[in-house]
This record gives C-alpha cells, structure tokens and sequence, in this order.
C-alpha cells in the first residue's frame, strides 16, 4: 500500500498470505513485522496526526477496514477505528506525529480481493482524508530451486516426503497424488497461501499436458489428494505446477505470487525473469511411466496355415478401459530380445522337434494397433507371445521405484499350427542290375527298380525339418499309375 509517512518516506504494507502483514520501506527492508499463525490476522499501519499544542501526546489516525461479511466488518471497524498513541516530532513550528500500532484480529478471511483499506495519513504537510488504499501481496521466497524443480512436488498416497517417488500408472485408470507445498529447505511442508494453483500430467517428450487439470488451494492446505486421468502412454511424465513468479537465477529463488500478478507466456520453471512475475511451469522431482494395461492378438487365422506363406496378425496394446492405447506407437521385435518382444517356440520341443525361424514385416504400432505380416519356415505348432523384457520394456523409468509386475504390459498369446506348403518328388527307374535289359518273372529277383524321394517343403521350397516321424509327419498314401508299355 502506498502510504507516505512523515517526510515522505514511502512505505507499503503488504498483504500476503491473508494472515501476514509487513510495513517495508522504498527498498523492501522490513520495519515492522508481526507474523501470526493461520487463524490470527496482523494488520501493521502507519498513524499520522497534526496538533498545535507541543505537549500534546496524542492524536487520532483512522484507519477503517471493510469486509463482506457484516459481522466481521463490525469486529473490524471496532477495533480499527481507535486512537493512537503518537511520538514527537517538530517540523514547521508545531508538532507531528507518527506511530505503528498493530492489530490482531482473530477470525477467517476469505481473501484479499474482498477487503478495503482505508487511511488518513500525511503527505509532505498535507492530510489526506479516508484514502482508499491498495494492497500488494507479500512474496513467499522459495530457494535453491534450479532446472524444472519449484516449491512444490508430488508423490504416491501410500509414499511420504522422504519417499517422492511416483510408481507406473495405466492409461485411462484414474489414480490419486499427494501434492504438496515445500519449505525454502525442501525438507517439509509449508502452507503457501497464493490462490489455486493448476496442477496437470505433462508429458516430457512432447512437453505436451496428457491429463485433466486439478486445482490446488494453496490457501486452505499445504497437502492434498488430487485423482488424475491420463488417456494417453507416457514413457516419461511428470506433475506440472504451474506457478506464478519472479525467479532470481543467481540467487536460485523464487518469490511466489497469486496468478493475478501474472499475464502472458508460459515459460519454464528457471526462466529468470528480471523481478517481473511470469508464469512458470515446474514439475515433479520423480518421473514416472503411463503404460498400457494388456496386450491382445486378433484377426488369427482360422486354418492351417502353409510353411513359408504369409499370414497376418493384429497385435493391440489396450488401455485400462479397453481401448487402443494412444500414442503408444513402439516396434515390434523379433530377433532381439527387446521390448515388446514377439517371442515364439515349438510347443514340442521337448520330442526333439526344432523351432524355425519367424520372419515379420510391418511391426509398428500406432496408438496402439499394429498390423503384422509374418511367415514362419517350419511345420509344427507354434506359440506366438508378445510380452515385455525386464530392462528394455515401456515403463523403465520406474525401474528403481516399481515391482516388474506392476510396470509389465500383460502378454498375450496364441498357438497357430503349420503345414508342409507342398511335397517334391524326385523318382529314377533302373533295369535290373542298372544293364540293358529287365527280365520279368515271378520272383522278380531280377525286376527293375523304382527310387522315390518325397520331401516336405515350404513355400520357399527349402525342407521343413520337422516334417519326421517323431514330429509331424503323418501317414501318407502314395498312388503310382504308368502307361502302357511300347
């Protein structure tokens, strides 16, 4: 508040957190200050009187104070409108006088926004009647905050502040944070009391906000419970607070303000600012993934499928609500074992039975869908799993605070059986005794001789090895016809 004492000497009080109210001088330097806890009111104001008489000791300076609610503007204007006790001081050949007398007024404010002040004070030797006068807030100085780190963070419900870390969460399936107000140390909770503050899922990558915004009354509490739901993956997110103030870079502090003071841009949380309030945006200290909750394969082959050919799959990554996850858009693999992993074996590898090789085209996925075509070189049945490896799967930024069952897409499976594409035969009729001649008779220990090879093939025409008898083979008719002898 602008209020000249004697010798026009400026001094402002400042209004903050609603309870706390400071006289400073031009320089900000503090000359009075009395801070009460979260349900006394200090109000601290300059009086200034005139009196001709020198032995006068006293004068009356007004200040009246308006509120809402009529019975605490009664309480207020009781207690405002008193007289003050002033001190000496000559100038111009009678007596002024000055003092600071403070009020402690018990009771709930709703905010500044709904309370005027009003004054009667000296100027360089003029009286100004029931001035209304303007507040400013006191800032809330918050330090050696550097990067995207602020005065406030977030964490599970079931962690604490020595524990600030944020386990994986699953699309669509709504979960609850502790949010939180830090003190200047960072090492416990303090009440901010500057207004809501908006509060969102950001996502790092993309720097893009991913969840519903909740407001955080820094006015009523220091801690609260906010449900979040994010509708889309995530493999680094954090909480972002949007703050409203003035950062010091060289001093690494922040001086907090309601977001009245604050117009325009939103810049990052370290953006030093000149000593004009901006918004700023500050997140989390722990980092945290935002996974699917299952994979499932569809659009499986109802038949046989043919060594070698190819056949398509679709492989989705689904979200907690059933849907296809967005922006979950990772590539398939298959000949390392890197997530999402397409792991697949000979279910009868036990009889000896080897497993081929699965080859793929198209394995990406987009928001969640991936549309495959796959060819496999071997007869046999074969289980197809698509799952996650531990070190390398979606959710690996939490790998120090969460169970791998918990950062684990749910796999899926299914067994698909496979067929020799087609049979080569290769045959070579001998004479007897490979000669020139075949003499035909009823032992026909001198009969000439058919040699049939018969193999099973993919589609690429190389043997499917497992086409034997301790695998897949099958009895087989083999019908041989001839024509007639010239």
């Amino acid at each position: 508040v602008n209020v000249s004492q004697i010798e026009t000497n400026p001094a402002w009080i400042h209004m903050g957190s609603p309870e706390n109210y400071s006289i400073v001088d031009e320089k900000d330097n503090i000359v009075n200050n009395n801070i009460t806890n979260i349900i006394t009111y200090s109000l601290n104001i300059p009086y200034v009187g005139n009196e001709s008489h020198s032995e006068s000791k006293s004068g009356v300076g007004t200040v009246t104070r308006w509120a809402p609610s009529a019975d605490l503007g009664s309480v207020l204007n009781t207690e405002l409108n008193t007289t003050a006790e002033f001190g000496d001081y000559n100038s111009g050949g009678y007596n002024q006088y000055m003092s600071i007398k403070t009020y402690k007024i018990s009771g709930q404010f709703n905010g500044n926004e709904n309370l005027n002040f009003f004054a009667d004070y000296l100027d360089n030797g003029k009286i100004y009647k029931n001035i209304k006068l303007d507040y400013c807030q006191i800032p809330v100085i918050y330090g050696n905050y550097t990067g995207i780190r602020g005065p406030f963070d977030a964490w599970d419900t079931f962690r604490n502040i020595k524990d600030r870390n944020i386990s994986t969460k699953i699309v669509n399936k709504k979960f609850a944070l502790i949010l939180a107000s830090l003190n200047e140390q960072d090492d416990a909770i303090e009440q901010k009391n500057v207004g809501d503050i908006n509060v969102s899922i950001y996502d790092m990558l993309s720097s893009k906000r991913i969840s519903n915004i909740v407001y955080f009354d820094t006015d009523t509490t220091p801690i609260a419970y906010k449900n979040f739901t994010v509708e889309q993956a995530s493999k680094n997110a954090r909480v972002g607070f949007l703050i409203c103030s003035d950062y010091n870079a060289t001093t690494k502090n922040h001086i907090l303000f309601n977001y009245s003071h604050c117009s325009g841009a939103v810049h990052n949380c370290s953006y030093a600012d000149n000593q004009n309030p901006t918004f700023k945006l500050c997140f989390s200290s722990d980092n945290f993934a935002i996974r699917p909750d299952k994979f499932i394969i569809t659009n499986i082959p109802k038949e046989k499928i043919k060594a070698g050919k190819e056949f398509n799959l679709t492989i989705k990554a689904l979200d907690y609500k059933g849907n296809s996850t967005k922006n979950y858009n990772e590539t398939l693999h298959l000949k390392d074992k890197t997530s999402p992993y397409l792991d697949y074996f000979d279910t009868n590898n036990s009889k000896g039975c080897i497993t081929g090789i699965l080859n793929g085209k198209n394995l990406q996925f987009k928001n969640g869908v991936a549309n495959i075509t796959l060819n496999y070189s071997e007869v046999g049945d074969l289980n197809i799993t698509i799952k996650e490896i531990n070190g390398s799967e979606f959710a690996k930024v939490d790998a120090n605070d969460t169970s791998w069952n918990n950062r684990e897409i749910t796999p899926a499976e299914v067994n698909l059986t496979f067929i020799p594409d087609h049979f080569n035969i290769f045959a070579n009729y001998y004479n007897f005794n490979h000669s020139q001649f075949t003499y035909i008779s009823n032992d026909l220990n001198m009969s000439s001789i058919l040699d049939i090879n018969i193999t099973a093939q993919n589609e690429q025409n190389k043997t499917t090895k497992n086409y034997n008898s301790k695998c897949y083979a099958k009895d087989s008719d083999l019908n041989i016809s001839y024509g007639s002898v010239p």
